[in-house]
């Protein structure tokens, strides 16, 4: 299932295979069918099957890359906004597939062949549904009210569309063990999902020298806990938290697991969107931490500077 393939996109490295783009997709993508007025079909509505990856601008030739390397699509501005502040603009990229020959002879084969191997309860829903859609135009009963009317019964059962109660009780899928090639599949649900984030804290009793926390989490609805919990059997280091309000939480902040088994997993697999540049930092502010656990004001600086 590997089939690894290195893309290049304005002088950049990517290298991809389908378990990475699933592990992506299911952190940062959607499906969408659209019922549009079109007044030169007969029924009076076209049918618009939509495949989404979004991604900040920084990474538009990550997601050039993907659609080279699955051969169909185009990378589009998908939103624009402005920071807190209210100074930076935000510019938000999406690969977008929407063609019909492209979803139906490129798309659908690549997704009912590895329909088993999505992990998220949401995404393998919300994927199944639409394998059913694509199937219904590919059979041409789109072309009838009746077909179309099947066809927006489909899409109402995507997992986004379902209340709270109908998404807990989702069909579980087979599970991250399971899956075929599960380094790939968490390095790119970790471009997606996955924070590396530190922060420092003044030691108790003493305002003069300072500790820090580190952490390696992701986030999600509880609806996926059963997926959180198998990364703590993957990385064989970390805990689930789970809250009403905040959904569940893998996450990993003890330091002796983040040196010896999270670091040295994406260092043999890295990462290839901006989180890439978060994981370089937090690993070398670590390394300073280690060799100075009491930090003092010039380490402090040292770690400001980066």
């Amino acid at each position: 299932m590997k089939n690894n393939k290195i893309i290049t996109v304005n002088k950049k490295k990517f290298k991809l295979n389908i378990s990475y783009i699933l592990g992506f997709f299911e952190g940062d993508g959607s499906c969408v069918i659209q019922l549009k007025p079109n007044s030169n079909h007969k029924t009076g509505k076209q049918v618009v099957l939509i495949f989404n990856i979004h991604q900040h601008q920084i990474d538009k030739d990550f997601l050039t890359a993907i659609s080279l390397f699955l051969g169909c699509g185009k990378v589009e501005i998908g939103n624009k906004g402005i920071t807190k502040d209210g100074l930076t603009k935000i510019i938000i990229y999406r690969l977008r597939i929407s063609r019909q020959s492209e979803v139906l002879n490129i798309l659908l084969p690549i997704l009912k062949e590895n329909l088993s191997n999505f992990i998220l309860k949401k995404r393998f829903n919300t994927i199944k549904l639409f394998i059913q859609a694509c199937e219904l135009v590919k059979n041409k009963e789109h072309t009838t009210l009746e077909g179309q009317e099947r066809i927006k019964l489909i899409s109402d059962k995507f997992s986004f569309k379902l209340n709270l109660e109908e998404r807990n009780n989702l069909e579980p899928t087979i599970g991250l063990l399971n899956h075929s090639d599960k380094a790939d599949w968490v390095r790119g649900f970790t471009d997606a999902e996955g924070c590396f984030s530190f922060s420092v804290v003044k030691t108790e009793n003493n305002n003069n020298n300072f500790s820090m926390v580190f952490s390696y989490t992701v986030t999600q609805e509880s609806l996926e806990v059963e997926m959180l919990n198998e990364l703590i059997l993957f990385f064989g280091c970390g805990k689930v938290y789970t809250s009403l309000t905040h959904g569940s939480v893998f996450k990993v902040h003890s330091m002796k697991d983040l040196q010896t088994k999270v670091i040295p997993f994406f260092d043999k697999y890295p990462l290839q969107t901006k989180k890439y540049y978060s994981f370089l930092l937090f690993k070398k502010v670590l390394a300073i931490y280690l060799e100075n656990k009491s930090l003092l004001p010039s380490n402090i600086e040292d770690i400001k500077k980066l």
